[in-house]
């Protein structure tokens, strides 16, 4: 009988290895960091009222003070 609560246990899920756990938390703080990085971006571009971009191969809109 204890083989089958612990069996429940581990399957219901609310017991996470330490792997997942930490992997979790590094994509969280990554997209935390891009997220942060687009609200900047797009801060500064309506500040300055330029939103159109070309760095060559790399080419992006953000947001302007008309479209803000």
């Amino acid at each position: 009988m204890s083989g089958a609560t612990s069996r429940a246990a581990t399957t219901s899920g609310s017991q996470e290895s330490p792997g997942h756990a930490a992997l979790m938390a590094r994509a969280l703080t990554a997209l935390s960091i891009v997220t942060g990085l687009v609200w900047l971006t797009n801060g500064v571009a309506t500040l300055i009222g330029r939103a159109t971009y070309d760095l060559g191969s790399l080419s992006f809109i953000l947001v302007s003070r008309g479209v803000a």
